[in-house]
């Protein structure tokens, strides 16, 4: 089984922990200062960490840093590793190619799902053991399908509202910028109700709404109108 923990949400910083039944303590995306990461672990160890791509509010520099000293083994895409400016080290995978596959690390497997994103090669990450397939897709214009049969949990970004975005008092670029590297609760009760249609919402247990604008957003308004596709599946908000 894998637990999900959202430890911070949004342009200030984006981080989650995932925690599974052997023990391992598993980060998606590290945008915030070491210390927060601590103590929510209670200082334990932290085994596995896993960056969508390299903007500061998911991969703080500084913690990476102090996590790869402290002997985590950190995964992120080779251009993410080179934005970043990282040297190559053991415990740093610089993920080369396409994972068509999913990769055993642990107690669990992982792979990389492309996304679209204003960045060097962003991801999306599916993570998965033996009950559990979790999707973890954030700063993306649209959600991506993975190769399980169903999700089981997930944890996704709903950033804006098209009909409040439109109306915004921003300028046209920022605007631009917003539509083609986020993803809104439009498309994502799209992707939701195409999930539905295809039977795959069936073992879905618990979904996550992360990255929500404070401008654009709205996270009370976006879990009721998801309510009318995925039903009395727990929905929460960060």
């Amino acid at each position: 089984m894998l637990e999900i923990k959202v430890i911070a949400s949004g342009s200030s910083g984006n981080c989650t922990l995932i925690q599974s039944s052997a023990g391992e303590n598993i980060l998606l995306d590290a945008g915030i200062p070491y210390a927060k990461i601590a103590g929510a672990v209670e200082y334990k160890p932290i085994d596995y960490a896993f960056v969508t791509h390299e903007h500061g509010d998911h991969a703080n520099k500084a913690t990476i840093k102090t996590l790869l000293e402290r002997g985590t083994e950190v995964y992120m895409r080779n251009a993410t590793r080179q934005a970043l400016k990282f040297e190559q080290r053991h415990n740093l995978h610089a993920l080369k190619n396409r994972l068509r596959k999913a990769s055993k690390v642990g107690s669990f497997k992982f792979k990389t799902l492309d996304v679209e994103h204003d960045a060097a090669d962003p991801v999306a990450f599916q993570l998965e053991d033996v009950d559990d397939c979790i999707l973890y897709a954030t700063d993306t214009k649209y959600l991506p399908y993975g190769d399980c049969t169903t999700f089981t949990k997930m944890i996704v970004e709903v950033n804006f509202s098209e009909e409040v975005l439109r109306s915004s008092l921003i300028d046209d670029y920022q605007k631009r910028r917003i539509w083609e590297n986020h993803t809104s609760i439009e498309r994502v009760f799209e992707y939701f109700d195409l999930m539905k249609s295809c039977g795959e919402t069936e073992k879905l247990k618990e979904v996550h709404l992360i990255h929500i604008s404070n401008r654009h957003g709205n996270g009370a308004e976006f879990k009721e109108v998801l309510k009318g596709v995925l039903g009395e599946i727990p929905i929460y908000t960060h």
